[in-house]
């Protein structure tokens, strides 16, 4: 089930200038290692092994990982309905509560399945978001599951794949988020708001509303969750850019984004002529199946 909400949020809006930003941007990577927090939101004991994993292939490639008793009690203060699908406002107080650059929730398993195409078998898998505590975006989702014939061996190869794979897709998910706030902190300016349309203005509509795929592997893991968007329509009705503000891995992010790319759209007016705007798009799923 995908429902679909539509806010407007006015495109030429003040930006604050981030002088932290601007100053960061001219400092070595070095000189700062950056802070890291696992957080195991279910307390699952498979969780906690691979958190503990994670955080000592980290601290042995510069990164200070903190106390993990300190991010959890932070963390579960907040009382989060779905910690798995968090709003980049959410996130951001989240981060900044705990004092780090990044924070990694991690969610793992170990299921039996069957299906018609083979016998009973063990699926273990982790799913690691990597979020930015300055921006509240998911900088990278990262997810494995192996199927094997018995639990251990199933757990086996999902504790090498920590060891050997994950760690490294974690790294470079910070290196990138690092590298990309530097390179853009200098080019960072206020926008003037003398032009905004404000609520006289109509706002943008899609001539044709098109629902985003609920994907295969959230159906799997039975994913109940909301994503956010922001999308700018220019005076053209082209979407210009788009931005998840609520996200919940899975492939459904990816999944919204497309379909919002894919749509036709009338460009917003103001005073009669059209105008660039921004517009918040809310996308709700739920897997129908679990409901019959």
């Amino acid at each position: 089930m995908i429902s679909f909400v539509l806010q407007f949020v006015p495109l030429l809006r003040c930006v604050r200038l981030v002088m932290l930003a601007l100053f960061l941007a001219f400092i070595p990577a070095a000189a700062y290692p950056q802070t890291v927090a696992l957080l195991n939101p279910e307390k699952a004991a498979h969780s906690e092994t691979i958190s503990k994993t994670l955080g000592t292939s980290l601290e042995k490639n510069n990164i200070r990982v903190l106390d993990f008793s300190l991010g959890a009690a932070v963390f579960f203060s907040k009382d989060f309905k779905n910690p798995f699908n968090l709003t980049t406002s959410e996130a951001r107080n989240l981060g900044n509560g705990i004092g780090c650059n990044f924070f990694v929730l991690v969610r793992s398993g170990l299921q039996r399945r069957s299906s018609f195409e083979r016998k009973e078998y063990y699926e273990s898998f982790v799913a690691l978001y990597v979020v930015n505590s300055q921006t509240g975006r998911l900088r990278s989702w990262i997810f494995k599951k192996f199927e094997k014939e018995t639990p251990q061996l199933s757990k086996t190869f999902l504790d090498k794949y920590i060891e050997e794979t994950a760690v490294k897709l974690v790294l470079e998910s910070i290196r990138r988020s690092v590298e990309g706030v530097r390179n853009t902190a200098a080019t960072r300016a206020v926008v003037s708001d003398e032009n905004d349309p404000g609520k006289t203005g109509k706002p943008p509509l899609p001539y044709r509303r098109l629902k985003p795929k609920y994907t295969d592997l959230a159906a799997l893991y039975d994913i109940e969750a909301t994503v956010d968007i922001e999308v700018e329509i220019n005076e053209k009705g082209e979407v210009s850019k788009t931005d998840i503000v609520r996200w919940a891995g899975y492939g459904l992010d990816e999944s919204v984004i497309k379909t919002v790319k894919e749509m036709q759209w009338r460009p917003g007016e103001t005073n009669g002529k059209a105008f660039p705007m921004r517009i918040l798009l809310r996308y709700n799923f739920k897997n129908i199946e679990t409901e019959e």
